[in-house]
């Protein structure tokens, strides 16, 4: 099966390596699982790597003038930006599988075969519900548990009310690692904030016992879940409205509640083991609904 996908726009956050054994990009070891034979690609730059005989990442200018050779049997769209929407058309015969998060969740247009959300909420007619995975690099180190709880969220998820409800309520008992930058807010004494590089995530998850995810409705299935349990950090503490599709050793609850059940949960914690979905069982899904497409 020759695979076609479909990256965003190269900025300064683009992981640039050789060899996908480097790679901490989800995406990436998604895309080379799924595929016999794959291209990836991003717009905005100029590049071009081979991971191997069967792999090629290749940056391009601009999707509206790019023209290539290779003849996918599926076209996979992440992100639902409408630069796609010309590429996808050039390959009619193509599956067609799209994923998107948060306003752009479902295409706005009808092209797709497939439709992949992750979160039940987002479920409607014609989609298929997944769950993302964490990169390989995403797994327990034996390092001392320095802290209570793990909190990611970036400057984006700042802007958000729900974030700096975090700050404002975490009691002063609990020992926070928070990932991520916000630059208007006051750290509490008791939360280590780091604006942390993703190579170097998972040795900082492990320091953690336990993770939250307070992020509501803002966005589906969050990576940072997928990437916590991968790591064995457990359970994780999540808002009832959040927009979820794993399993594993997660408690809901509401606001109200919230600190009581992460407290409660640290008085009985033990070391978890990594759970969650794999890139190679997340691949199997994935090829399943194609074949079922196919049929």
């Amino acid at each position: 099966m020759k695979l076609l996908f479909l990256r965003g726009k190269v900025d300064s956050r683009t992981q640039k390596v050789l060899r996908l054994s480097e790679s901490n990009d989800m995406w990436t070891h998604l895309a080379s699982a799924i595929g016999d034979t794959v291209k990836i690609v991003y717009w905005g730059g100029s590049r071009k790597v081979f991971y191997s005989d069967s792999v090629c990442e290749e940056w391009v200018d601009s999707f509206k003038y790019w023209h290539t050779e290779y003849k996918p049997d599926v076209v996979f769209a992440r992100g639902g930006f409408p630069e796609y929407d010309r590429v996808v058309k050039r390959f009619p015969d193509a599956v067609k599988i799209y994923t998107g998060a948060g306003v752009r969740t479902h295409p706005k247009k009808g092209d797709y075969d497939i439709v992949l959300v992750d979160s039940v909420n987002d479920l409607k007619k014609g989609c298929s519900l997944w769950q993302k995975p964490a990169a390989p690099c995403f797994k327990p180190l034996q390092v001392p548990k320095t802290f209570d709880v793990c909190y990611v969220a970036n400057a984006q998820q700042a802007k958000i009310k729900r974030v700096k409800w975090v700050y404002e309520t975490i009691p002063k008992d609990i020992s926070m690692l928070h990932l991520g930058y916000l630059t208007d807010y006051k750290v509490p004494d008791n939360v280590m904030r780091v604006r942390a590089e993703r190579g170097n995530m998972p040795e900082l998850y492990s320091q953690c016992k336990m993770g939250i995810i307070p992020y509501s409705a803002y966005d589906s299935g969050p990576r940072a879940l997928s990437e916590m349990l991968a790591c064995g950090v457990g359970p994780v503490v999540v808002l009832k409205d959040a927009r979820l599709s794993l399993s594993g050793p997660l408690l809901v609850s509401d606001k109200e509640g919230f600190w009581n059940t992460v407290r409660v949960n640290l008085s009985t914690w033990s070391q978890r083991k990594a759970v969650g979905a794999t890139v190679e069982t997340a691949a199997k899904h994935i090829r399943g609904l194609i074949e079922q497409v196919r049929r």
